[in-house]
């Protein structure tokens, strides 16, 4: 979970948290093509969290129009094909950058940066730690299941107590520049 230009490796680890707290976790682009980097779900629920990892990005671009935010409409289509009667949160992975002012993203499109999910890393480490220290062999997963919601690790919590920033407060329009006969 480290910003830098592979972004597969930031893909899987967000998928194997995913699985780590207990969600049915993919990587729906790298198995099939098409679709979220990362795709979280509880159909239990009937929701969950489309990931895209923009983890490569510097600190002095922008989230663009085409390669960004369109992305993510594309997505949006292909989620409501495969999950229908799913409602998913829309979520970008990365750096809290502008977005181009040409881009026209979800409303409901945000960008979570990655030191959040390592916060979740770290309690997912702690409740490892905990279920060891606590459980017996016929209440594992009574444990789990505490330990998930004590340290705020259960679905929807663990993805909705996130800081995140919507992309459309991101869309900053530039003011236009001043002509030099002015």
């Amino acid at each position: 979970l480290v910003y830098g230009p592979d972004t597969n490796k930031a893909e899987e680890a967000l998928r194997k948290m995913g699985q780590l707290l207990g969600l049915e976790a993919s990587r729906p682009d790298n198995d099939f093509g098409t679709g979220p980097d990362v795709l979280w779900r509880a159909p239990e629920h009937k929701a969950g969290v489309a990931l895209e990892a923009k983890t490569n990005k510097k600190d002095d671009s922008q989230y663009r129009k085409k390669d960004d935010v369109g992305q993510f409409h594309d997505h949006v289509q292909w989620l409501q094909k495969t999950y229908p009667d799913e409602a998913f949160r829309k979520v970008i992975v990365g750096k809290k950058l502008r977005v181009s002012e040409d881009a026209n993203p979800p409303q409901d499109l945000c960008v979570i940066t990655l030191d959040q999910f390592q916060n979740v890393a770290a309690r997912l480490e702690e409740l490892y730690q905990y279920v060891e220290a606590v459980s017996k062999s016929d209440d594992v997963e009574v444990c789990v299941e505490r330990g998930l919601n004590s340290l705020g690790l259960a679905f929807p919590n663990c993805v909705d107590a996130l800081e995140s920033s919507l992309v459309v407060d991101l869309n900053v329009v530039e003011p236009p520049s001043a002509s030099a006969g002015d």
